[in-house]
């Protein structure tokens, strides 16, 4: 199955923060609005969150999170 995704924000996040990862999209929405470095708009979708590391020797992550559309 194929998914379409719209970028919408991005943050830097530690690798234990479990808000980043959560799955109650309330939780994450609130986080996202408080922590991104990017955000261009808030809309009714259900969202999914790409990570990877900012570098080999640390615990930051950068994130950028995603509306499913299709």
């Amino acid at each position: 199955r194929l998914y379409k995704l719209q970028v919408f924000a991005s943050a830097k996040a530690n690798a234990r923060e479990k808000t980043v990862f959560d799955i109650q999209q309330d939780k994450i929405r609130n986080y996202i609005c408080d922590n991104s470095i990017v955000f261009t708009e808030e809309k009714d979708y259900d969202i999914i969150c790409l990570s990877t590391c900012a570098d080999a020797d640390s615990s930051v992550r950068i994130v950028v999170f995603c509306y499913v559309i299709e």
